[in-house]
């Protein structure tokens, strides 16, 4: 199942609806909705698109278990995310503290190495992700042994790369291979999104997982099965961890109720 890791919430649910429908048709199945604060999670959980009570599930939970969350009123399986970004790490720490216990995955956006460190080593964190490709160049060694050490999923936006041009677009290119020679997808959790981009027009930057992959693979110089990895496994990974927490049968990584009988 192809999963797009971040696409945004917008409270137009008919312009919303034309994005999942493009979505679909990209070849996506399903898709992690970014709300940036509380009013945008109520508006979300409280749509057509999110099952407001929680749905029934069989055993074992696996991957087609994912769908059990889709609505009639969306082409795609909807899973909610908010992407924190705070200042320092005190605010880190008070935020965590707010949303660990609400429907969704947490990840933690910013350039700062020390929030990064922190969120790194906090097992309430789900991803992290940075403000630009451009900061790539900046994950330090120290970091991305934490996120490998944890289990922490890094999360690549591509509209930054499709929207860009000339030196800008050969600079992200270049911090991306050099990403992946030295945290090999094999070992590190890498996830993709589309990721948020100021234009009203948010479906001119959306792109197909096919796509992205000929691009990780002809580009990056990327294996085909480390691609799947990224493209589709490691995100749906995670959309299971997201229905085991949610289904109440999840304890920590590696403990977790296999039946409720």
């Amino acid at each position: 199942m192809f999963l797009n890791s971040f696409i945004p919430w917008n409270p137009d649910v008919s312009e919303f609806r034309k994005n999942l429908q493009f979505l679909y048709h990209c070849g996506y199945q399903g898709a992690f909705v970014n709300v940036s604060d509380s009013k945008q999670y109520k508006e979300f959980i409280n749509s057509e698109f999110f099952p407001k009570k929680l749905p029934e599930i069989s055993f074992p939970i696996e991957v087609s278990s994912l769908n059990v969350y889709k609505k009639d009123d969306s082409p795609i399986v909807l899973f909610p995310r908010i992407t924190l970004e705070p200042p320092n790490t005190q605010a880190l720490k008070q935020e965590l503290n707010q949303w660990v216990s609400r429907r969704c995955v947490i990840g933690v956006q910013s350039n700062s190495k020390e929030i990064l460190e922190v969120a790194a080593r906090d097992g309430r964190v789900d991803m992290i992700t940075l403000p630009s490709l451009l900061y790539l160049k900046d994950l330090s060694k120290g970091i991305l042994s934490l996120l490998k050490q944890n289990g922490i999923y890094l999360d690549i936006h591509y509209n930054e790369l499709i929207t860009s041009y000339g030196s800008k677009r050969t600079r992200i290119l270049r911090n991306l291979y050099k990403l992946f020679k030295q945290a090999k997808p094999f070992s590190y959790k890498y996830i993709i999104g589309t990721g948020q981009h100021p234009s009203k027009k948010q479906v001119e930057f959306l792109r197909g997982p096919r796509e992205i992959g000929a691009i990780l693979i002809s580009l990056l110089d990327l294996p085909e099965k480390h691609v799947k990895s990224i493209l589709r496994e490691n995100i749906e990974a995670l959309a299971l961890i997201f229905v085991k927490r949610d289904q109440h049968v999840f304890i920590q990584p590696g403990v977790e109720i296999i039946n409720k009988k």
